[in-house]
């Protein structure tokens, strides 16, 4: 869990993983689905729900979009990709490993 802050205090988020299947989708719809995706989170954090789509990755060979998200809870990321009429498959909460080299 990470804090992040909110309007007036210091709210508790996650990282959430939302998997899409989408079969047969073109790069213009998957362009024009991800700018729905930060449409609809950025509308929502303006009625003062916070919830941040941080990007995806596409998998064209199962037809599956991975897109990650920070929110309090797993209900405000479904909020959102509902709002954006992005149906999801599945959502985990997921823990981010950054990169480390060695020395």
């Amino acid at each position: 869990m990470r804090f992040a802050a909110g309007a007036n205090s210091l709210v508790n988020v996650a990282l959430y993983l939302v998997e899409h299947r989408l079969p047969s989708i073109t790069e213009a719809e998957l362009r024009l689905f991800q700018a729905a995706l930060a449409d609809a989170c950025a509308r929502l954090t303006a009625r003062g729900v916070p919830v941040s789509y941080l990007g995806s990755t596409f998998l064209p060979a199962s037809q599956r979009l991975l897109s990650q998200f920070q929110a309090e809870s797993g209900d405000v990321v479904r909020t959102a990709t509902d709002s954006a009429q992005a149906p999801l498959a599945r959502m985990e909460v997921a823990i981010d490993l950054p990169n480390h080299k060695e020395d």
